[in-house]
């Protein structure tokens, strides 16, 4: 992201350190030139790197969205602006870029249940990070997934939130083990169980069925979703399928 725009300061510099909606701020930079008066912008702050969860590869850089600033006077060295609108308090350096219009995504589909089966085809990532670094998350709050434009998703595509199940665990069968006092004997020999033990371990559970998201917003190799149902938890890793 360039650094072609910034805020520079504001109206009681000194004093205030932190933004909010109808503040007055200063913004310059190398672009200022280009700017004009009445032009809206966007205000980001870039946070950090995201890897996938998987493959630990790099995939992007997580922003937030601070708000909104128009410009009502610019000068040869600085611009004034006042802050229309803002989600977290802006601070000095947070970037300015031109604001891209994004039509609004609704969704009438049916949602998925506990049966949804998991497809052998499709389009499928996992979510990446949620919003504010949320680590676990519920319907309405927002979340970004590992494919985007080059994968050939589309704001109001809707993907079904599916969490592998974990590998066997010796230990569940205890629970399973006969009590002393019984008037007959004991069945399962450790030969017996070891045969149990093997037969679990090769088995295919499918993944079960978390919740669903909507893409609101698409980037070339990652999109940005709203989780319109959870049926528990939603947790960064989860995996998403298109349908």
């Amino acid at each position: 992201m360039p650094l072609d725009l910034l805020v520079m300061g504001s109206e009681y510099e000194g004093a205030t350190a932190l933004l909010v909606a109808g503040s007055l701020v200063y913004a310059g930079g190398p672009a200022l030139s280009s700017a004009k008066v009445g032009e809206v912008f966007q205000v980001i702050r870039p946070e950090g790197k995201v890897r996938d969860s998987y493959t630990r590869e790099a995939v992007g850089v997580y922003y937030k969205e601070i708000g909104t600033i128009r410009l009502e006077a610019i000068r040869p060295d600085s611009a004034t602006g006042t802050v229309l609108m803002s989600c977290a308090h802006m601070v000095k350096g947070d970037l300015l870029v031109a604001m891209r219009p994004k039509s609004p995504v609704a969704f009438s589909g049916t949602l998925s249940d506990r049966l949804t089966p998991y497809p052998a085809e499709g389009v499928a990532s996992s979510i990446l990070l949620g919003k504010d670094d949320a680590r676990e998350m519920a319907a309405g709050i927002f979340c970004f997934i590992g494919v985007g434009a080059r994968e050939g998703v589309r704001a109001g595509d809707r993907f079904t939130i599916y969490r592998p199940q974990p590998g066997f665990d010796r230990k569940d069968l205890i629970v399973n083990a006969a009590h002393g006092g019984t008037s007959y004997g004991k069945w399962q020999t450790p030969i017996y169980e070891a045969r149990i033990v093997e037969i679990l371990k090769q088995r295919n559970l499918p993944p079960r069925v978390v919740g669903d998201l909507v893409v609101v917003d698409v980037a070339e190799t990652t999109a940005a979703a709203k989780i319109i149902q959870s049926r528990s938890e939603v947790h960064v890793g989860d995996l998403v399928v298109r349908r």
